[in-house]
């Protein structure tokens, strides 16, 4: 069987991340009484949010209350003294003789977080927020109208050139929040209007920023901390190309999500999140020579890669596992391309915007495609399992395409799931999978 989530948090950074990620109340806090300002965001270019000194990024869905949130100044100040993990290892040991008497212990850790994102689209819905939308724009919104006042401004936009729901998303927040939608450029490196219309919105963005901060942007300061913005994407490089591309799972989904969530925003902290990751390296290199991270592709365990409309629900890695496979879940480890580095030399927007121009999508879907079929292609998937996310236009109906590329090129199979709301279509999923899996094993 797949290795489980206590094996990785008894990792410090594991542990660490964790604590931060779900602490984000008390960032927003500290951050407020330092006078700092806060830029708010669901997907990058959220590390703007370094570029000044008095402010910090925050991803969106950090900001919702977790389960055990009570517990959490206990967790921490125990992880203090570097006690947490020597309790979670304990906490492995007999939780591993009370599975043998109530398998249902997993189960009701997840839901207490699958209630906690469900009542953030609850609140969407009685906003009447778009109801054809997809969950991850009725969480966002849900988690926007709830907590909507511990935010200075809303950076987006380069998702919302692609995906209708999330321009009306911000379309709709711009009425009573402040909001930078960047415009993001179609077409490829000829046309000259596309680094124009780039350099420009960066122009802009700084400008708004000065005006949240009241204080001039400290290029030389932001050029410091994108350092370490380049040095963490090449770490996450790092994980891939070591371990993943040649069959070892150095991380369970849970931990892979977390960190994944983690990236999005570096936990606020782009220093605390270098220092993490590097850690985490160290101790998935101390876990290898300890023989504790398994290579599945010699021992035969199908190895399923997601792809498809990012969230999912948590029944569907845990109905693989079920079934004796293993879900990957590792679209930031595998930016190792050259091109996800800003380059620091000269003059800093100039630089930023030939960044964004690299990681362009020029095609739409079908560098998604590129995307997808070169990272199964990598890792030397098994199967993928493409994540049809009910109401999103953009991704979802390129899933035959990739079926068909798969075919061909791979020579693996893919299977599509729904995914509507957390808890529906389980049965259906499970059946579907186990299906899907006996083709494997």
């Amino acid at each position: 069987m797949p290795s489980t989530t206590v094996q990785d948090f008894k990792m410090q950074s594991i542990i660490d991340m964790g604590l931060q990620y779900i602490n984000g109340f008390k960032t927003i806090k500290s951050a407020r009484k330092k006078g700092k300002k806060v830029i708010a965001g669901f997907l990058p270019p959220l590390e703007l949010g370094f570029c000044s000194e008095k402010t910090i990024p925050f991803f969106l869905p950090r900001f919702t209350e977790f389960p055990f949130q009570g517990l959490l100044e206990a967790f921490t100040k125990i992880n203090k003294v570097r006690l947490l993990s020597l309790i979670i290892g304990f906490w492995d040991q007999i939780n591993a003789f009370l599975s043998k008497i109530n398998t249902a212990q997993t189960n009701m850790n997840s839901q207490a977080f699958v209630n906690t994102f469900s009542s953030l689209d609850n609140l969407s819905e009685k906003a009447n927020f778009y109801l054809d939308s997809c969950i991850q724009t009725r969480i966002c919104y849900g988690v926007y109208l709830k907590y909507k006042k511990y935010f200075d401004l809303l950076l987006g936009g380069f998702e919302g050139n692609y995906c209708l729901h999330f321009a009306k998303f911000y379309e709709r927040i711009g009425r009573k929040k402040p909001v930078f939608y960047i415009e993001k450029p179609y077409g490829d490196n000829s046309l000259e209007h596309r680094r124009n219309l780039v350099r420009k919105e960066l122009e802009d963005f700084f400008v708004i920023l000065e005006q949240v901060t009241n204080e001039n942007v400290d290029f030389n300061h932001a050029k410091k901390k994108m350092k370490l913005v380049n040095e963490t994407r090449q770490m996450a490089a790092l994980i891939f190309n070591k371990y993943y591309r040649k069959g070892y799972v150095p991380l369970h989904w849970v931990s892979s999500l977390l960190v994944h969530g983690a990236y999005t925003d570096s936990l606020s902290n782009i220093d605390f999140f270098h220092e993490k990751l590097r850690l985490l390296l160290t101790e998935i290199e101390q876990n290898m020579k300890k023989g504790t991270i398994r290579n599945y592709k010699k021992e035969g365990i199908p190895r399923i890669l997601i792809a498809g409309s990012p969230g999912f629900d948590p029944a569907l890695p845990q109905i693989i596992e079920k079934n004796g496979g293993c879900m990957l879940y590792i679209d930031i480890f595998s930016n190792y391309d050259k091109s996800n580095m800003i380059a620091l030399n000269g003059d800093f927007i100039e630089k930023y915007t030939d960044y964004l121009l690299l990681n362009n999508f020029e095609k739409g879907t079908e560098d998604l495609m590129d995307f997808w079929i070169e990272k199964a292609r990598l890792v030397k998937a098994d199967g993928i399992v493409f994540n049809e996310v009910w109401g999103c236009r953009f991704i979802t109906p390129s899933f035959k395409l990739l079926k068909d590329r798969a075919r061909n090129e791979l020579e693996i199979p893919v299977i599509g799931v729904n995914f509507h709301n957390f808890g529906e279509n389980v049965g259906q999923i499970s059946t579907r999978i186990e299906a899907f899996m006996e083709l494997l094993t």
